[in-house]
Order: C-alpha cells, then structure tokens, then sequence
C-alpha cells in the first residue's frame, strides 16, 4: 500500500561520518519523496480516523433505537 522511500546509497555513510556524498537534486529528491509519504501516511489515518468516527455514531444510533424499541415494546403490555 505505502512505500517507504529508499535511502540514497550517497547518504550510507552520514549517520556515522556526519558527511555525504549526494548530489542536491538527490536529497532534495529524496526528501520529497519522504514528504509524499509522510502526507499518504496522514491522508490514510485522516480516512482511517473519519471512518471510526462514522462506526461510532452508527453504534450509538443503533444502541439509542435498540432502547427505544424495548421501551415501545415493554410499555405495550402493560
């Protein structure tokens, strides 16, 4: 579904040298592509939460008619 963006082989080296050796347009790329993925990561758990949201409102109208109805029911045969 989602992909992580690779890391530049350029950038190996930089989280114990601190250097590197990539191109601007190839961090520049590859931040861009961490960008896309973190903003498809978001949008998903932005759907993700509406979804939950619309489960839950459906519960509670479901649980408000399941008590309405055994009201109606209960006070019939009195």
């Amino acid at each position: 579904m989602f992909g992580r963006p690779d890391v530049p082989y350029c950038l190996s080296s930089y989280s114990y040298s601190g250097t590197h050796t990539c191109d601007n347009w190839e961090i520049e790329s590859y931040f861009s592509e961490v960008d896309d993925y973190v903003n498809s990561l978001q949008a998903y758990l932005d759907e993700f939460n509406e979804y939950t949201r619309k489960v839950s409102r459906l519960a509670q109208e479901a649980e408000a008619y399941a008590i309405c109805e055994a009201e109606e029911v209960s006070t019939q045969h009195e």
